[in-house]
Order: structure tokens, then C-alpha cells, then sequence
């Protein structure tokens, strides 16, 4: 199945080189990564090592002049990542070199965990300076062109999936009431004939005779 092509996006910000800035350059990576739907197993992997980089430089490195430690990202159209925290230099710099040392080691700056998931990482010093930049590649990818899309944050019209659900439905064979009986219709009976009057008694009368 084709794998969908990611939008691409970058970032550059100035963190505090304090704790909190762990937490706002992991949450500020992640929100980039899901609005663009890259598969969460590989924003997992980009915020660690995100996380790795900037613990790394708070721990082990200066900050820069301004007081702030430097934050970057470039994801391209083709899925590539490439994550970068620039700090004001340390008196170590990372090995990348494969190793199985603590990642809180001061020996090569604790980079085991960017060494298991990055496809490729350094460092450098920047040019005219004490500027130290520590640098991923990662590739990632999104989800494929069938998934079920998150609604658009920003309102604009992606498409998204509508839940339906199914109502029960009626028994095949309903038990269909029994139609009513008509009400019975009176019988028209034949017209009954008058009772019959008994018949007059005839009485013949006998002849009546002079008298003598």
C-alpha cells in the first residue's frame, strides 16, 4: 500500500537552559510530528532523541551567550528529520562511536539512546565561536493514505471519519397480531307469518217450531 508523503515543516527556538526546557522542546516536536500524521512509534523515537540532545547540553555543556540553549528541526517532504541542539560548548564532546554505557555517563555525553534510534548523527563546532551543535537524522513516514484521519486542528478541511452506528434491527418474522374479528351481523331471518287466529266455531242452529 503507497505510504503517504509527510508535509514538510521546521523549527528554530531559544530554550532556557533550565529543566524545563526538556518538557517544552519534547511537547513542541510531538505536536509538529502528529498534525502532519507521522506514525506515533516514530515521533516516540524523535522525541527521545530530542530529549537526549537537550538533557545532554544542559548536564554537560555552557549555555550560549544569551543564556539560552538553541532548538531546531527539518522534517522534508521525503520523511527525512534532522533534529539539532546547540549549546555553548563542554569539556566533552559525544563519541559516535557504537557503546553500552549509562545514558547519564559523562563519557561521550550519554548519546546511547540517539545511538539505537537515529539513522545517522555527529557534532560540530561552529564555525567563529564556542558554539557546539549535536545533530540527528531520522526517518519517518505517515500513516498510509487509508487511515482514519484526526480532525484538522486548525479547522481547515481534511477529511475525517464519521462513526455510524447501527440501530437493532427489527425480527426477521414479527409475530403479526391477529386481524380483529368483523363484529357478527344479525342473521335476516324470513318474515314470520301472523299467528293464526283460531277459527270461528260454527254453530248451526236448529229450527224453531211454532208454539201450540
Amino acid at each position: 500500500m503507497p505510504v503517504a508523503r509527510v508535509s514538510p515543516t521546521s523549527y528554530t527556538g531559544y530554550l532556557p537552559h533550565s529543566s524545563v526546557s526538556v518538557r517544552q522542546a519534547r511537547a513542541q516536536l510531538a505536536a509538529a510530528l502528529y498534525e502532519r500524521d507521522v506514525l506515533s512509534s516514530l515521533v516516540d523515537d524523535a522525541v527521545l532523541i530530542l530529549s537526549e540532545f537537550v538533557t545532554n547540553a544542559l548536564r554537560h555543556a555552557r549555555a550560549l551567550n544569551s543564556g539560552m540553549i538553541r532548538v531546531s528541526w527539518e522534517l522534508s517532504g521525503e520523511g527525512l528529520l534532522r533534529i539539532e541542539v546547540t549549546d555553548g560548548g563542554g569539556t566533552t564532546r559525544p563519541s559516535t562511536k557504537p557503546y553500552s554505557m549509562s545514558v547519564s555517563a559523562h563519557a561521550g555525553r550519554g548519546l546511547e539512546i540517539v545511538d539505537r534510534l537515529a539513522d545517522r548523527w555527529g557534532s560540530q563546532r561552529e564555525e567563529g565561536g564556542d558554539e557546539y551543535t549535536v545533530w540527528a537524522e531520522l526517518a519517518v513516514r505517515a500513516r498510509h493514505a487509508g487511515r482514519r484521519m484526526r480532525p484538522d486542528r486548525g479547522g481547515s478541511g481534511g477529511p475525517t471519519t464519521a462513526t455510524v452506528t447501527a440501530l437493532p434491527s427489527a425480527p426477521a418474522n414479527p409475530a403479526e397480531p391477529s386481524a380483529p374479528e368483523p363484529p357478527e351481523q344479525p342473521t335476516a331471518s324470513a318474515p314470520q307469518r301472523p299467528a293464526e287466529q283460531p277459527a270461528a266455531a260454527v254453530i248451526h242452529l236448529l229450527p224453531t217450531y211454532p208454539q201450540r
